[in-house]
């Protein structure tokens, strides 16, 4: 009976009670900080860690390494934005989509070993899209899945992206109130007077000045 109750008060201890929001910045902070690594393992100033990094990104995303850090970062973008709102998810599979057909235009651009074109996730992409619909096909089905996954990872419609694009805001005329203006400029004539007051002398006219001084 002591070792059965031993064992329930052991299980019934409580972990680190964090709410989902601390969470999630703990996770952004964590990804941002994997996305700093891979680019110090570019320049090779990750240490050793960084040297095998770079290898293995290098036959995963060939030319399209630097696409890992820019996904890291719109990773930690959307679940900093997705604080208050359980959406990060949705951002995650679009930004996977991004990587994963860019990675395949880069294979159908530089065609050859996949260390010299997207890598082995752009030459998985991009193969068997050949196989089946030919290379035009293939870069108008990647360049949709892009713009796609565009729209998938700021949970925006298209409407708005073109908008947001080529869209032209238009300036709204400014439309002044008659009543308000002549109310204006009756409460600065007074100000005026009060701050300068008619003079007390006359103007007198050239002809006045000489007939007085005859």
């Amino acid at each position: 009976m002591a070792r059965n109750n031993f064992k329930e008060k052991f299980r019934r201890k409580p972990g680190l009670d964090l709410m989902d929001e601390t969470k999630k910045g703990i996770i952004a902070v964590l990804v941002f900080v994997f996305a700093l690594i891979s680019v110090l393992s570019y320049f090779d100033l990750a240490g050793s860690f960084g040297k095998y990094f770079y290898k293995i990104g290098s036959l995963v995303f060939g030319l399209g390494y630097f696409l890992l850090p820019l996904a890291l970062i719109l990773a930690g973008i959307a679940i900093l934005k997705s604080l208050h709102r359980d959406i990060y998810g949705t951002s995650f599979i679009g930004i996977g989509i991004f990587l994963l057909s860019v990675l395949g235009i880069f294979q159908l651009i530089f065609s050859g070993e996949p260390k010299n074109g997207g890598g082995y996730l752009g030459y998985f992409v991009a193969w068997p899209l050949t196989r089946l619909f030919g290379v035009y096909v293939s870069y108008l089905i990647l360049f949709a899945l892009v713009l796609i996954s565009i729209l998938i990872t700021f949970n925006i419609s298209l409407k708005k992206l073109i908008k947001k694009l080529f869209g032209k805001e238009t300036v709204q005329p400014m439309v002044v109130n008659q009543s308000s203006a002549n109310g204006e400029l009756s409460a600065f004539g007074s100000f005026m007077k009060k701050v300068f007051p008619t003079p007390s002398f006359k103007v007198r006219s050239i002809d006045e000045a000489e007939s007085m001084a005859k």
